[in-house]
C-alpha cells in the first residue's frame, strides 16, 4: 500500500515499523498476527527520540520478530502439527504462546488488564515473504549488523509479550514437568557462563566469547537497584535492618542468569507501580517492565529447562533458584496455578538433588569410599545435598541455601493451613535436622528456629493422623493425646530455653512456638476459642506480640497471626488489631493486599466467635437474643484455615 495511505494516528509499534495499522486492540492485528509487542496509542513512549533509544526499539522488535519466525519454522518442521499438539506433546516444555489464556486476578492492576488476548502464529510462508521488506527502514536507524545477527540476542533479548498476554495465568509447565525434571542434567555439567544483560553491559559489546547485546537500558538498571534496595527486603524480612552488602549475592545472580534477572526485574517492576500514582504514566510504564520482563523470565525459564538444550548452568542451582524465584513472582500477580507449578517444579528439583546420593547407596555395590561418604557429608552439612563441585563459590552456596530456605519455609507453612504434610516433608526434616550449615542459613533467612518448623510438620501429620483415624471410626483419644504430649514437652522445652535469652532474635521464634502451642490444643480439642489450654497459651503470647520490634516484618508472621488472633477474644484482640494497624505497614505492604486479607480472615473468626449474624446464611439459627449468642459463642468451632479456603485465598507467599 503507498505510504500517503497508511495511518498517521496507528500504533507505536507500526509507526515505528511504517507499517498500516488498522488500530484495533490494543494489541493491533498488524502487532498480533506477527506476535511482536504493541504499544498502543498512549502518550508518545520514552523510547520515540529519532535516536539511540527508538534504535534499541527497532532492534528488539526485529529480534521479536526473528525469533518468532525461528519457531514458527521449527514447529512446522516437526511432522507438520497443529500449533497446539506441538505444544502439548513437548515434553514438558511449556511454550508460552500455547497454553489457555485466563485473565490474572490482581486487583492493583486492573485498569491495565484485557481479558481476549491469544498468541496466534501467521503462517511460516508468510513471514519468509515479508522477511526482506519486514524492517526495511532499519538501514536507515544505522543499527550494528553484529547485533542483529548474535544468536545470543534472540535468545536473551526477544521480547516474547504483550501488554495483556503478560498479566494473564500462564502454566509454566506440563502436568507431566515435575517427573522429567531428572532428564535434565541440572547440577552435573558446569557449561561456559551465560551472561545476563547486566553483565553484557559491563563486558561491553564482545565479551571475548563472540556474544554480543545492546547496552542495559538507564531504566533497568533503576529496576536492579530498586530490587536489590527496596524489593529484596520487602519480600524478605530478614533483610529489611540489612546492608546492602548482605545481599550481594543478588547482583551475582543478575549477572550470571538471564531467568533470575528477568524475574527479579519484572517484581522490582511490580511493586515499583504500587507506590506510583494510579493511572499515571510513570506507573503505566512501571506496570508494562512488569510485563514484558515477566513474559522473558517465563520464555527464559523454559530454555533452562528444556533437557534437549542445556544452554544455561552458569550458577549452582540455578534451576531450583529460578524456580522459586518464579514462584514468587507469580504469587505477587495472583497467578496462583503458575505459582503452584513452579513450587512443585522447585520442590521435584530438590528431591532429586538429595536422592543422587542415596541411589548410589541402592545399587548392587551398597560400599562407598571414605572420600565419597566424607563428600556426601559435607554437601548435606553445606545445604547443598547433591555433590558440590570444587568451584563452588561462596555466594553461590549463599544463593541457593537461601532460597531452599525460602522453598521450605513457604511449603511448610502452606501446608499446614491446608491440612496436609508436604510431599518432601522428610527431606525438610533431613535438612532441618542434620545440616548445621543450612540450619543456620535457614534461621538468618526466615528468622525462625528450624526446629520449630520440624514440629509444624509434626503436628500436621498428627491432625492428618486424627483425621484419617476419624474417618475410620477407631480414634484412640488416648493415644491422641499422649502424641501430642509429647511433642507439647518438646515446644514446653524450646520455649523455656527462648525465653531464657535476652537476644531481640529470640522473639521470631517464640512467637512461632506460642502459636503452635495454640495450634497443638486446636488440633487436639478442636478450634474452640473457649478452651482453657487455648486461652491460656494465647495469653502466654501477648507480651512476646508486644514486645516484637518494628523491623520484624508482618508478612513473615502470617502463620501465628492467624492461629492466635482467630481464637483470640476480648482483651486479646487489641494486641493483634495493633499488629495490622496502617500506621505500622510500609506503603506497599498495605498496598499489596494480602495483610489486608489476613487481617479480614481473622475479623471473620471473630464474628463467628461473637454469633454476630453476617448475612442470611452465616448461622443456622436466628439471633434472637444477646444471651443466647453469648451461649453459642462459647461453642463454636472456627478454623481460620477453613475461613481463608473458602475465601479462595492462601497462605503461599504471605
Amino acid at each position: 500500500m503507498p505510504s500517503g495511505q497508511r495511518s498517521k494516528s496507528g500504533c507505536w509499534t507500526c509507526r515505528l515499523r511504517r507499517k498500516k495499522c488498522l488500530e484495533g486492540g490494543p494489541p493491533c492485528s498488524n502487532c498480533e498476527s506477527r506476535g511482536i509487542f504493541c504499544h498502543g496509542y498512549g502518550p508518545k513512549p520514552n523510547w520515540k527520540d529519532r535516536g539511540d533509544k527508538e534504535r534499541e526499539e527497532a532492534n528488539r522488535l526485529q529480534l521479536q520478530t526473528r525469533r518468532r519466525r525461528r519457531s514458527t519454522a521449527t514447529q512446522s518442521h516437526a511432522s507438520h502439527p497443529s500449533v497446539s499438539e506441538a505444544s502439548t506433546s513437548s515434553g514438558g516444555t511449556a511454550d508460552i504462546g500455547s497454553p489457555h489464556i485466563r485473565p490474572a486476578q490482581s486487583p492493583s492492576l486492573s485498569p491495565f488488564l484485557s481479558s481476549n488476548f491469544s498468541f496466534p502464529l501467521s503462517p511460516s510462508s508468510g513471514h519468509e515473504q515479508n522477511a526482506a521488506i519486514e524492517f526495511e527502514f532499519l538501514d536507515a536507524l544505522t543499527i550494528a549488523p553484529d547485533s542483529l545477527t548474535a544468536t545470543y540476542n534472540d535468545d536473551v533479548w526477544a521480547i516474547q509479550c504483550n501488554a495483556d498476554a503478560a498479566m494473564v495465568d500462564i502454566s509454566p509447565l506440563e502436568s507431566a514437568a515435575p517427573q522429567s525434571l531428572t532428564e535434565a542434567p541440572i547440577h552435573s555439567k558446569q557449561p561456559p557462563q551465560i551472561p545476563t544483560p547486566l553483565s553484557l553491559s559491563c563486558l561491553g559489546d564482545s565479551n571475548g566469547s563472540g556474544m554480543h547485546g545492546p547496552p542495559t537500558s538507564e531504566n533497568d538498571i533503576e529496576l536492579v537497584m530498586h530490587f536489590i534496595g527496596e524489593t529484596c527486603p520487602l519480600q524478605h524480612g530478614s533483610y529489611r535492618s540489612s546492608s546492602a552488602t548482605q545481599r550481594s549475592w543478588a547482583l551475582f545472580l543478575l549477572m550470571r542468569s538471564p531467568t533470575f534477572y528477568h524475574a527479579s526485574l519484572s517484581m522490582s517492576a511490580y511493586h515499583m507501580s504500587l507506590s506510583l500514582a494510579g493511572h499515571s504514566d510513570a506507573r503505566a510504564a512501571a506496570v508494562h517492565d512488569y510485563q514484558s520482563h515477566r513474559a522473558q523470565a517465563l520464555d527464559s525459564f523454559c530454555d533452562l529447562m528444556n533437557p534437549n538444550r542445556p544452554r544455561s548452568g552458569a550458577v549452582f542451582g540455578e534451576s531450583l533458584i529460578c524456580s522459586v524465584q518464579l514462584a514468587l513472582l507469580e504469587a505477587l500477580g495472583k497467578n496462583m496455578q503458575s505459582c503452584h507449578s513452579y513450587l512443585a517444579s522447585a520442590v521435584q528439583i530438590l528431591l532429586d538433588d538429595l536422592r543422587q546420593p542415596s541411589m548410589c547407596d541402592s545399587g548392587t555395590n551398597t560400599s562407598s569410599s571414605p572420600a565419597q561418604s566424607q563428600q556426601q557429608h559435607a554437601s548435606l552439612s553445606s545445604g547443598t545435598s547433591s555433590p558440590a563441585p570444587p568451584g563452588l563459590s561462596p555466594m553461590e552456596r549463599t544463593a541457593l541455601s537461601f532460597f531452599r530456605a525460602i522453598l521450605i519455609w513457604n511449603e511448610i507453612l502452606s501446608s499446614s493451613s491446608l491440612k496436609k504434610v508436604p510431599t518432601a516433608a522428610p527431606c525438610y526434616r533431613e535438612l532441618l535436622d542434620s545440616s548445621p550449615s543450612f540450619s543456620t542459613s535457614f534461621q538468618s533467612t526466615t528468622g525462625c528456629e528450624p526446629w520449630i518448623l520440624v514440629a509444624i510438620m509434626d503436628a500436621t501429620a498428627l491432625e492428618v493422623w486424627k483425621r484419617d483415624q476419624e474417618n475410620q471410626g477407631n480414634l484412640s483419644i488416648r493415644e491422641l493425646v499422649n502424641r501430642a504430649s509429647r511433642l507439647e514437652k518438646t515446644l514446653e522445652d524450646g520455649i523455656q530455653r527462648l525465653e531464657g535469652s535476652g537476644s531481640e532474635k529470640r522473639l521470631q521464634s517464640l512467637v512461632f512456638a506460642y502459636a503452635l502451642l495454640t495450634h497443638l490444643h486446636a488440633i487436639v480439642s478442636g478450634p474452640l476459642a473457649s478452651v482453657p489450654e487455648i486461652s491460656e497459651s494465647i495469653e502466654r503470647s501477648i507480651p512476646v506480640w508486644k514486645m516484637l520490634p518494628e523491623s520484624i516484618s508482618p508478612r513473615s508472621l502470617a502463620w501465628p497471626y492467624c492461629v492466635c488472633a482467630s481464637l483470640a477474644t476480648g482483651k486479646q484482640r487489641e494486641v493483634f488489631e495493633q499488629f495490622l494497624a496502617p500506621e505500622r505497614l510500609s506503603s506497599v505492604d498495605s498496598t499489596l493486599g494480602s495483610l489486608r486479607e489476613l487481617k479480614a480472615i481473622v475479623e471473620e473468626c471473630w464474628r463467628q466467635v461473637d454469633g454476630v449474624k453476617r448475612g442470611s446464611d452465616f448461622m443456622s439459627g436466628e439471633s434472637s437474643g444477646g444471651g443466647r449468642n453469648q451461649s453459642l459463642s462459647s461453642s463454636v468451632r472456627v478454623d481460620w484455615r477453613e475461613v481463608m479456603q473458602r475465601s479462595n485465598l492462601g497462605l503461599l507467599f504471605t
